[in-house]
């Protein structure tokens, strides 16, 4: 384990300490070429950039509508069906799943 010098969180790998480091810093090594403005991982530069670009990669199975983040797509599609959750072993199918 590789735990963390100021908030002494642990991680499995020291590339993911480096990466938490970051946040008890102000090292931002990634830039936006559009407005400048800097992020300590590359993944949300990424997602920054598709706000200028309008980039929306991932759609709604349902309704299609797009979203820049996948995340964002999960959390819209519990609004088109309220599912339960049964517990494990459940043999019901949840309404969402129906659809498809």
């Amino acid at each position: 384990m590789y735990s963390c010098g100021m908030c002494r969180r642990e991680f499995t790998q020291q590339r993911l300490l480096a990466l938490h480091m970051r946040t008890h810093t102000d090292l931002r090594p990634f830039a936006c070429g559009v407005c400048g403005m800097r992020f300590g991982r590359s993944d949300a530069l990424t997602v920054h950039t598709r706000s200028h670009t309008g980039e929306r990669p991932y759609p709604c199975d349902i309704c299609q509508q797009m979203f820049m983040t996948s995340g964002s797509a999960r959390r819209h599609m519990r609004t088109h069906s309220p599912v339960e959750c049964r517990g494990p072993g459940s043999t019901e199918i949840p309404e969402i799943a129906k659809l498809s």
